[in-house]
């Protein structure tokens, strides 16, 4: 849900020659570049046994990860110009704020995509661990978190939206627009720009149509994990929106070397 001008880390060497790894028959493919503009319904269509993870070609494009499930399992999944906490987080089911990188992860930013057969995170874990030797074990911490609650049930600023409307996440005019999401959408975010855990407490189950004010610099400071909180509340707050403050015990996922 952001642009970035980042620039992959020097030295992560790892991903030198393309660093694309190819799933199914462990033949090199074609990877479109339109491909990692997909939502579910497209993400369903795409080619099978593709199984990618590589530093981002979208780096002027908002993050993004997209779903497809069948049968309670993820199927597919795809993820575009993403941190390593979130791929990670995508790979084993958690919240990227739950993710304890080592010292030397490298920075950038990166896609991914697995259509094969089977349990999707688990293939994502797979690439994980091939590409940069790292795996992750859950360990019980407690941790400060902050929790997002309804203030106002007026919610000004959302707006209920249609059913039928298509889900996407656009920038213009310096805003970023939701279109059907839920208010949770923004917890990765706001996790991302406080350095903290937030859980969703609000209760909220519809899908909204809302926006916030969002430029390169608010963009930089998310992904540098820089926001205030006291700004962050004030924002929430005109939306009916609280930000509070709180302490769990709580699964962390710590990322080790396998080798």
């Amino acid at each position: 849900m952001k642009k970035t001008y980042l620039a992959l880390a020097a030295g992560v060497s790892i991903f030198a020659a393309a660093a694309v790894a190819m799933g199914g028959n462990g033949q090199s493919a074609h990877i479109d570049n339109s491909w990692f503009n997909s939502g579910a319904d497209e993400l369903r269509q795409l080619p099978a046994d593709l199984a990618v993870l590589r530093p981002t070609q979208h780096s002027h494009d908002y993050a993004k990860i997209r779903h497809y499930s069948e049968n309670d399992t993820l199927a597919r999944t795809m993820g575009r110009n993403v941190t390593l906490r979130q791929v990670i987080g995508e790979a084993y089911d958690c919240a990227p704020a739950q993710v304890i990188l080592p010292d030397d992860a490298p920075q950038g930013r990166f896609d991914f995509l697995v259509t094969t057969s089977g349990d999707a995170r688990e293939q994502l874990r797979n690439l994980i661990q091939t590409e940069f030797h790292y795996t992750a074990n859950p360990e019980i911490q407690n941790v400060e978190v902050f929790t997002l609650t309804v203030s106002n049930p007026a919610l000004p600023g959302f707006a209920v939206s249609a059913t039928d409307e298509t889900s996407d996440v656009n920038y213009a005019g310096g805003r970023l627009y939701f279109t059907h999401q839920p208010v949770s959408r923004i917890i990765d975010g706001l996790s991302q720009g406080l350095n903290r855990l937030v859980l969703d407490q609000t209760g909220l189950t519809n899908n909204y149509d809302y926006s916030f004010t969002w430029n390169h610099d608010i963009g930089k400071a998310m992904e540098n994990s820089q926001w205030g909180a006291d700004g962050v509340r004030k924002a929430l707050a005109n939306r009916g929106l609280a930000l509070e403050s709180g302490n769990i015990s709580t699964n962390m996922y710590v990322v080790t070397r396998t080798q």
